[in-house]
C-alpha cells in the first residue's frame, strides 16, 4: 500500500466534513477515500504516467543549469558527491518508475 496522510476533507456523499485517507505514490496522488462512508477517488493511471513524463522531461532539460548552480555554490561538495551520484541514478530512476508504473494497490 502506497504512503498515506489522514486529512479532513468534505465528502459529497457524507455531505460534511469527515476523515479521509489521501494515499500518494511516486510523489503522485493516486487516490482519496473518506473513512466514514468508504467513496474512493481514483486517478487514471494515464493521467499519472502523462504528468510523470512531462515532469520527467523537465527535469532532464533543467538538469544542466541545476548542475550549474550546484558547481558554483560548493564545487567541493559537488565533486566529492558526483561518482556516487553518477553510480547511484539509474537505480533511483529505475525504482521512480516502477514506483509510477505499479498497479493500484
Amino acid at each position: 500500500m502506497p504512503p498515506s496522510w489522514e486529512v479532513t476533507l468534505y465528502c459529497l456523499n457524507c455531505q460534511k466534513e469527515v476523515p479521509h485517507k489521501v494515499y500518494y505514490s511516486a510523489g503522485f496522488l493516486r487516490k482519496i477515500q473518506c473513512q466514514k462512508c468508504g467513496r474512493c477517488i481514483e486517478i487514471e493511471k494515464g493521467k499519472i504516467l502523462r504528468h510523470y513524463t512531462e515532469e520527467l522531461l523537465l527535469r532532464v532539460f533543467t538538469k544542466p543549469s541545476r548542475m550549474t548552480d550546484e558547481v558554483r555554490k560548493n564545487l567541493n561538495w559537488f565533486l566529492k558527491s558526483l561518482p556516487l551520484r553518477v553510480l547511484s541514478k539509474p537505480y533511483r530512476m529505475a525504482k521512480e518508475l516502477v514506483e509510477v508504473l505499479k498497479e493500484r494497490e
